[in-house]
This record gives structure tokens, sequence and C-alpha cells, in this order.
């Protein structure tokens, strides 16, 4: 069995052998590259979480940090959060704050 190398992304290893070493998310054969090219190609965040509902929300956000350098904005992972809780029929169990 190959050791996974760690990167600076907790969740993005390279492991020799898998994707010929380029960076994959962490326990999938799931390439950086991959999630990069759905994101260009349209996708969005909650569509990938869908069709891969084992990546987690921070994977998806290493993944895209990974790629492209770039730091994702409160709102994207609010955004990458709410999918992934949606796809897996989360709700809150207490009812929201009536603030007003």
């Amino acid at each position: 069995m190959t050791t996974p190398v760690k990167t600076e992304h907790p969740h993005v290893v390279r492991v020799p052998g898998v994707l010929g070493g380029e960076p994959v998310i962490a326990g999938t054969r799931i390439g950086v590259a991959f999630i990069a090219r759905l994101l260009q190609a349209g996708e969005e965040p909650a569509e990938i979480i869908a069709a891969y509902p084992h990546l987690s929300p921070a994977a998806v956000n290493d993944a895209v940090r990974a790629r492209e350098g770039i730091t994702l904005t409160y709102s994207h992972h609010v955004m990458i959060l709410g999918a992934w809780k949606e796809t897996r029929g989360w709700r809150p169990s207490l009812p929201p704050c009536g603030r007003t």
C-alpha cells in the first residue's frame, strides 16, 4: 500500500500510482483537477456534492483552493455547507431564533 503525501490542504493528498501522482481528495480517487473542471463547466458546488455524497464541503473547498490557489469567501463556505446539508436531509433540531 502506498502512503499518501500530504499537501498544505488537509483534504488534498498526492498518492503515487493514483492519477499519476496528481492531487486527489483524500480517501478517494477524485482528482482536484476534475473538481476544477466541473466548476469551470458551470457545475455548482451543490451539484458536485449531490453527485458525490461521500465528499464533505471541506473537501470540495480544499480541492478548489488547491487547484486555484484562492481562499473562498464566507458566503462560498455557507453555500457549500448548505448544499451538503440539503443532500443529506439535515434539518435543524431547534427552531430559528426569533430576533427582529
